[in-house]
Protein backbone atom coordinates (compact mmCIF):
# COMPACT_ATOMS: atom_id res chain seq x y z
CA UNK A 1 0.00 0.00 0.00
CA UNK A 2 2.55 2.14 0.85
CA UNK A 3 5.15 1.82 -1.67
CA UNK A 4 7.84 0.87 1.35
CA UNK A 5 10.04 -2.29 0.33
CA UNK A 6 10.03 -4.38 3.25
CA UNK A 7 12.62 -6.72 2.00
CA UNK A 8 14.95 -3.77 2.86
CA UNK A 9 13.39 -2.09 5.73
CA UNK A 10 13.29 -5.43 7.83
CA UNK A 11 16.27 -7.66 7.19
CA UNK A 12 14.76 -10.89 7.18
CA UNK A 13 17.23 -14.41 6.42
CA UNK A 14 16.79 -15.30 2.71
CA UNK A 15 16.72 -19.10 4.15
CA UNK A 16 15.16 -21.77 0.61
CA UNK A 17 12.47 -23.45 1.35
CA UNK A 18 13.84 -26.77 0.08
CA UNK A 19 16.29 -26.49 3.11
CA UNK A 20 13.21 -26.80 5.81
CA UNK A 21 11.70 -30.37 5.54
CA UNK A 22 9.15 -29.86 8.28
CA UNK A 23 7.28 -27.31 6.07
CA UNK A 24 7.52 -29.38 2.99
CA UNK A 25 4.09 -31.35 3.79
CA UNK A 26 2.31 -27.51 4.39
CA UNK A 27 4.16 -25.77 1.04
CA UNK A 28 2.76 -28.64 -0.57
CA UNK A 29 -0.57 -28.29 0.58
CA UNK A 30 -0.61 -24.99 0.18
CA UNK A 31 -1.77 -23.67 3.90
CA UNK A 32 0.47 -20.87 4.22
CA UNK A 33 -1.62 -19.08 0.79
CA UNK A 34 -4.62 -18.86 2.98
CA UNK A 35 -5.16 -15.88 5.60
CA UNK A 36 -7.74 -16.51 8.01
CA UNK A 37 -10.28 -13.38 9.20
CA UNK A 38 -11.06 -15.13 12.65
CA UNK A 39 -14.07 -13.18 12.58
CA UNK A 40 -17.14 -12.63 9.85
CA UNK A 41 -17.38 -8.77 11.53
CA UNK A 42 -13.39 -8.45 11.05
CA UNK A 43 -11.15 -7.75 8.62
CA UNK A 44 -13.40 -7.10 5.80
CA UNK A 45 -10.81 -5.29 3.73
CA UNK A 46 -7.77 -7.49 3.88
CA UNK A 47 -8.32 -8.84 0.48
CA UNK A 48 -6.52 -5.48 -0.80
CA UNK A 49 -3.54 -6.61 0.78
CA UNK A 50 -3.37 -10.13 0.60
CA UNK A 51 -3.46 -11.41 -3.01
CA UNK A 52 -3.28 -9.17 -6.16
CA UNK A 53 -1.61 -12.20 -7.71
CA UNK A 54 1.86 -12.23 -5.33
CA UNK A 55 3.75 -14.47 -3.90
CA UNK A 56 3.37 -15.57 -0.07
CA UNK A 57 7.12 -16.69 -0.01
CA UNK A 58 9.99 -16.46 -2.61
CA UNK A 59 10.53 -19.39 -4.29
CA UNK A 60 6.81 -20.24 -3.87
CA UNK A 61 5.19 -22.98 -5.56
CA UNK A 62 2.64 -21.19 -7.90
CA UNK A 63 -0.91 -20.72 -6.38
CA UNK A 64 -2.93 -17.78 -5.40
CA UNK A 65 -3.09 -15.87 -1.74
CA UNK A 66 -6.43 -16.37 -0.44
CA UNK A 67 -8.89 -14.72 2.69
CA UNK A 68 -10.85 -17.18 3.98
CA UNK A 69 -13.66 -16.31 6.52
CA UNK A 70 -13.80 -17.78 9.81
CA UNK A 71 -11.08 -19.63 11.68
CA UNK A 72 -9.66 -22.63 9.94
CA UNK A 73 -10.57 -26.11 10.44
CA UNK A 74 -9.39 -28.29 13.50
CA UNK A 75 -9.75 -29.98 16.70
CA UNK A 76 -12.66 -29.63 18.94
CA UNK A 77 -12.19 -26.93 21.67
CA UNK A 78 -12.97 -28.75 24.72
CA UNK A 79 -14.95 -26.55 27.92
CA UNK A 80 -12.23 -26.87 30.68
CA UNK A 81 -13.75 -27.04 34.43
CA UNK A 82 -11.83 -25.33 36.94
CA UNK A 83 -9.99 -26.87 40.13
CA UNK A 84 -10.00 -24.82 42.78
CA UNK A 85 -7.43 -25.81 45.07
CA UNK A 86 -5.17 -26.65 41.75
CA UNK A 87 -2.43 -23.91 43.02
CA UNK A 88 -3.43 -23.74 46.90
CA UNK A 89 -3.46 -25.98 49.28
CA UNK A 90 -7.21 -27.27 50.47
CA UNK A 91 -7.06 -26.43 54.59
CA UNK A 92 -9.79 -27.92 56.63
CA UNK A 93 -11.64 -25.59 58.31
CA UNK A 94 -10.02 -26.83 61.57
CA UNK A 95 -6.60 -27.01 60.34
CA UNK A 96 -7.44 -23.04 59.45
CA UNK A 97 -8.90 -22.46 63.26
CA UNK A 98 -5.47 -24.05 64.80
CA UNK A 99 -3.10 -21.64 62.45
CA UNK A 100 -5.51 -18.63 63.23
CA UNK A 101 -4.95 -19.54 66.92
CA UNK A 102 -1.21 -20.22 66.70
CA UNK A 103 -1.13 -16.63 64.84
CA UNK A 104 -2.65 -14.75 67.81
CA UNK A 105 -1.32 -16.74 70.33
CA UNK A 106 2.46 -15.44 68.76
CA UNK A 107 1.33 -11.89 68.56
CA UNK A 108 0.53 -11.61 71.90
Amino acid sequence: LTGVEIEKMLPTPNIPLGNIPEAQKYLAEGSHRRLYTFSPEDYKDIAAIWGQGEQALPGDPPGELQVVEGMPDGGKIHELVGEPSAFTPDYAPEEMYEIAAKLTKAMR
